[in-house]
């Protein structure tokens, strides 16, 4: 699980690299036509200044992204235990997100699959089977022997073998010592069951948080896409609006910054959205069927 979602997390610094070198890219198209407008006198000097501090902005954005690319590489690199490049060549995502069953039916399957409860379970039944034995040791031993004698030394002897059966019972005493490791076996198996039933507990919690992260974020990433519709054809409307000298320098760049914002924010709805999933995957103990 450690190793998809730091997979998933390159993927989104990845993404919004490629998102800020094209805003950067994008802003110095503006610079620069801004610095033909400002020597024609169709702008002010303030409105070229402008769009400079805008500039440096979205370099130190991108600077940013890419070092943040750097350091999910290397979290991914020292999991996978392998040198990967920034040039690494990443397959898509394959995991086919199914809208996850009601919560009940999960935590059925959480506690059918989660291997530390069968664990657990072992371990109280081994428990249990400690206590019958120092029970065993507390009370009287009954034992039975037999014994089969023959002899051929006197010719007179007849019958030559004899059968001879030995039943007893013997007490060892031992003062209380016996007791206290009867006690001492039961003290450990209830402790062993509040464990599993605590166990039990938190795994119910972090599925029901799960769960509410999954539906949260998909509604996000629903959000995010109506968003990013939105803010595209609203800038593309000032940008029209600019270039006709109806909107200003500060209404462009406002726009390009909320479109800029939408992308991102609909990437990182997006990876998170599969990262949703697989947390309700692996609390279910189903990570090792969908890798």
């Amino acid at each position: 699980a450690d190793v998809i979602k730091s997979y998933i997390d390159v993927f989104i610094a990845k993404s919004l690299v490629s998102i800020y070198q094209k805003e950067y890219e994008a802003v110095k198209s503006i610079y620069k036509q801004q610095e033909e407008f400002f020597k024609e006198g169709l702008i002010t000097k303030v409105d070229l200044l402008q769009s400079k501090v805008r500039l440096s902005e979205v370099e130190r954005s991108l600077t940013e992204a890419k070092g943040n690319y750097k350091v999910a590489l290397a979290k991914l690199s020292k999991l996978i235990g392998k040198n990967l490049k920034e040039d690494e060549d990443f397959e898509k995502l394959n995991i086919d997100i199914k809208e996850p069953e009601n919560f009940e039916s999960l935590l059925k399957i959480a506690y059918e699959n989660r291997e530390i409860l069968k664990y657990m379970e072992e371990n109280i039944n081994i428990g249990e089977k400690k206590v019958d034995i120092e029970k065993s040791s507390f009370l009287p031993k009954v034992f039975i022997q037999g014994e089969y004698m023959y002899t051929n030394q006197s010719p007179y002897l007849n019958p030559k073998g004899n059968f001879a059966l030995t039943v007893g019972t013997s007490i060892e005493f031992q003062g209380m010592i016996p007791y206290y490791k009867i006690l001492q076996a039961k003290s450990d198996v209830q402790k062993l069951k509040f464990q599993f039933n605590d166990l039990k507990e938190n795994i119910k919690l972090q599925l029901k948080n799960a769960l509410e992260n999954y539906k949260t974020t998909k509604e996000s990433y629903k959000v995010s896409e109506d968003s990013l519709s939105y803010a595209k054809e609203y800038f593309q409307l000032v940008k029209e609006q600019y270039e006709n000298q109806l909107a200003t320098n500060t209404d462009l760049l406002n726009a390009e910054s909320a479109y800029t914002r939408a992308l991102e924010s609909r990437e990182i709805n997006y990876y998170n959205l599969y990262k949703s999933y697989i947390d309700i995957l692996l609390i279910t103990g189903q990570i090792n069927k969908k890798e």
